[in-house]
């Protein structure tokens, strides 16, 4: 924590909010503030070195993420995670993220392979966790709209963005490769179970890693 508030610190470009939101979303993404637990403005504004509206500003944003929740007297709160609450979302993720990897492996061009070779392999940087989350994103986003179906990419992405926490506790490294290896080779059928594969794996851990197993 020590190291990240000197970042906070030393980072003068963004506006103080800006600078805020990221602290705060690393801090939940990252495990560092637990679900359930109670986020007080006037300490984090102390240990942040800052006035309490950047901090107050900054959690509202992540209110609407749906990262944190207010409490009436208590003020804001890590949002909890349930185990239904994992179990829709990653069910919902299996049924559209299957279908588009099968509708993405029967008209992938060999340019969109190499753009999505860029993405792998899925490495998480040390410290780091909001790229690799957004990276995340963009590899499954962009398998998405290879599927041809905006509408179905823009569910999937809107998805996963909710989803930011579970995944960030689930992470299991090498997955998209396996995905990439059935588009690579436009095996319809085995693309869709390989994106099934992962999806079921990271929800796995997800589970074991927040004590809802």
């Amino acid at each position: 924590m020590g190291d990240a508030i000197k970042r906070f610190k030393r980072n003068g470009r963004d506006s103080l909010r800006s600078q805020a939101v990221g602290f705060l979303r690393d801090a939940i993404l990252s495990g560092q503030f637990k679900p359930g637990a109670v986020l007080n403005e006037k300490e984090l504004a102390e240990r942040l070195g800052v006035s309490k509206t950047p901090i107050r500003e900054g959690l509202s944003l992540l209110e609407h993420e749906g990262l944190v929740q207010t409490i009436p007297r208590r003020g804001y709160i890590v949002t909890p995670i349930t185990v239904q609450h994992i179990h829709e979302l990653f069910d919902l993720r299996i049924i559209l993220e299957s279908a588009a990897a099968e509708r993405a492996a029967l008209q992938i061009t060999d340019d969109q392979v190499h753009a999505l070779n860029t993405l792998v392999p899925d490495v998480m940087p040390a410290g780091d966790m909001a790229k690799w989350l957004d990276r995340n994103v963009e590899f499954h986003y962009a398998v998405a709209l290879i599927s041809g179906n905006e509408r179905l990419a823009g569910l999937i992405k809107r998805l996963l963005e909710e989803m930011q926490r579970m995944i960030a506790a689930g992470y299991v490294p090498g997955e998209h490769e396996k995905v990439l290896r059935a588009l690579r080779e436009r095996e319809p059928r085995r693309a869709g179970e390989a994106m099934r594969e992962h999806i079921e794996e990271v929800r796995r851990q997800a589970l074991r890693v927040t004590g809802q197993c």
